[in-house]
């Protein structure tokens, strides 16, 4: 579903106001085949991304425990700059993106005190991080925020895959 987003401004597009694109859970290459569809479909209507645009993927941890979701988090932490590097300037940890900020050393030290993936939430300083678990307590889901907005589909499909062995690598 399109729906308006008061971060998405449009302003790049020449279109006026952003709207965000928001879909169903998307499973495996079922779902990976369906978002192809909808960008194809995007890009055929003439649809256009700007800075103000990010993509955010959710991906399930009600799975997970503290341990998992702390190493989650340092993996993250550990590898932004590398994450950075694939990243448009907009996008990165030293940009001014209120939106997507970078994480914290501090604030992944304050996680090593976190006994379940609820806790997590509390200790949390904002969902606008670049890697928010404010979704948790709602959803089960953690999401990753920093990619930009797309409509190419090779692009998000990498950056799908890239969250998506991390979390898997640090539920076990």
């Amino acid at each position: 579903k399109l729906v308006t987003d008061g971060s998405v401004t449009g302003r790049g597009t020449n279109v006026g106001r952003g709207l965000e694109l928001v879909s169903p859970i998307l499973y495996g290459d079922e779902g990976l085949d369906e978002l192809e569809v909808v960008m194809s479909t995007l890009n055929s209507i003439g649809a256009k991304v700007d800075k103000t645009c990010g993509l955010h993927v959710h991906h399930d941890i009600s799975d997970y425990d503290a341990k998992n979701l702390l190493s989650l988090y340092r993996l993250y932490f550990n590898y932004s700059k590398g994450i950075d590097s694939i990243l448009p300037p907009s996008r990165r940890g030293s940009a001014r993106n209120y939106y997507c900020k970078a994480l914290r050393k501090s604030e992944v030290k304050n996680f090593e005190y976190c006994r379940t993936p609820r806790d997590f939430y509390y200790e949390a300083s904002s969902r606008y991080v670049t890697l928010n678990c404010k979704s948790y307590i709602k959803y089960g889901t953690i999401e990753f925020r920093q990619h930009s907005g797309t409509i190419e589909f090779e692009k998000a499909e990498a950056w799908i895959i890239l969250t998506h062995c991390m979390v898997n690598y640090c539920k076990y």
